[in-house]
C-alpha cells in the first residue's frame, strides 16, 4: 500500500507498506523507514527490491530526489547497486 498516511492498521508505517494477500504488513517489512511526502508509484523487481517514486525529497533522514530503491526488507539501498 502506499500513499499519504502515517499507520497501517494501527502499525506506524510512513506512506508505503508491503502487504501480504490477506491485507497484514508482510513480516520482515520494516515499517520504520519514514518519507517526508507521498509514494506515489512503486515497482517490485525480480529480487525483491522496490522501486518507489513520489512527492518525496527525504526518505529517513536522507536526501532522495523523488526516487528510491528499498531492498527486499524494505530498507533504502543507499550504496551499489543503487539502480
Amino acid at each position: 500500500a502506499m500513499g499519504i498516511f502515517q499507520s497501517y492498521n494501527g502499525v506506524p508505517a510512513s506512506n508505503l507498506v508491503r502487504l501480504q494477500t490477506n491485507g497484514s504488513i508482510a513480516p520482515g517489512w520494516n515499517t520504520t523507514v519514514t518519507y517526508n511526502n507521498s509514494v506515489q508509484s512503486i515497482l517490485e523487481r525480480p529480487d525483491g527490491s522496490v522501486v518507489c517514486t513520489g512527492l518525496f525529497t527525504n526518505v529517513s533522514g536522507n536526501p532522495h530526489g523523488n526516487l528510491c530503491i528499498l531492498d527486499a526488507s524494505g530498507d533504502p539501498v543507499t550504496g551499489p547497486p543503487y539502480g
